[in-house]
């Protein structure tokens, strides 16, 4: 795929929200008007009168690998399957990020429950394991290491996991580079933020740019509405739990998209200059906080 087409793809779902059962009759309106111009060799989407801010697709994310390193890991999102992620139209960003993703034809460990994971090693001749881990072995009723055994291979290459990162999680991996550097980890999270807990050996490669304008966890509010950020992609608005992508911005700030039960949309979030450390949100499409389309408002931490 085209860095042109991947431009339409992400921008088409910009406009008609996350992926869904079926399209609203908004979705449908907004698909058939889109339009596509050549400015300076660039290709920029419109729709309707909104001229939408240009999505910079990254390049590969490159690990700053530190000594003792063995693995890169990524949240992908909530998938079930390497079709349903090649279905998505964040497919082709997610590939730009992790190239090695569309060589990926199917799980190499399926729990049956959880989001997506990305797991690259470091050098290639690396041993890597994955076993069960369940409620029993956390509470030493089991022993650790004697569940079902799910991958375990001496060559490791990226693969794609689906696991929940619930505590007190419910994978187990081993790893053994060829300097000798060792790795055992059970991913969990924390559950006030969702956030990946840090593992020595392990590297974070989740790309999720609207951390550098909120704190995952932290209660805001905009324009009275009550709004939480959680760093595996899920998003509170009031007392709905929804789902939410983030993406830089050429000009700066980031761009994210949401879909809370039957509110869905996309608005821009950047510091406001005059006011350091204070972030604004401006509503471009859908959703619009009841600030309305293209007017700014503070997003403040309760």
């Amino acid at each position: 795929m085209n860095n042109t087409t991947r431009v339409i793809a992400i921008a088409a779902i910009l406009l008609c929200g996350c992926k869904s059962n079926g399209k609203t009759a908004s979705s449908t309106e907004a698909t058939s008007q889109i339009e596509q111009t050549e400015v300076a060799g660039k290709t920029e989407v419109t729709a309707s009168a909104i001229s939408l801010p240009k999505l910079m697709m990254p390049g590969p994310i490159d690990p700053i690998w530190e000594d003792g390193d063995i693995i890169a890991i990524a949240h992908i999102g909530q998938f079930t399957s390497v079709e349903e992620l090649r279905e998505s139209p964040f497919y082709p960003q997610l590939c730009s990020l992790y190239p090695s993703l569309s060589d990926i034809d199917a799980l190499s460990v399926d729990t049956g429950r959880g989001d997506l994971w990305f797991i690259s090693p470091r050098e290639e001749n690396t041993s890597l394991a994955v076993n069960e881990y369940n409620m029993k072995m956390f509470t030493e009723e089991q022993e650790r290491g004697s569940g079902e055994i799910y991958f375990r291979t001496e060559y490791a290459k990226p693969m794609l996991l689906r696991m929940s990162a619930d505590d007190p999680g419910t994978v187990d991996i081993s790893a053994v580079d060829n300097n000798g550097h060792a790795l055992s980890w059970i991913p969990t999270q924390s559950p006030s933020d969702n956030r990946l807990r840090n593992e020595t050996g392990v590297q974070n490669i989740t790309y999720n740019p609207i951390e550098s304008f909120i704190d995952m966890g932290q209660d805001y509010t905009l324009a009275g509405t009550p709004l939480r950020f959680y760093a595996d992609g899920q998003i509170r608005l009031g007392d709905t739990l929804g789902r939410y992508r983030s993406f830089h911005l050429d000009e700066g700030g980031v761009a994210f998209l949401f879909q809370v039960a039957d509110k869905e949309g996309i608005s821009t979030i950047s510091f406001d200059e005059s006011q350091a450390g204070t972030a604004v949100v401006i509503p471009l499409q859908g959703y619009d906080f009841g600030i309305g389309k293209g007017k700014s408002a503070k997003l403040e931490a309760e």
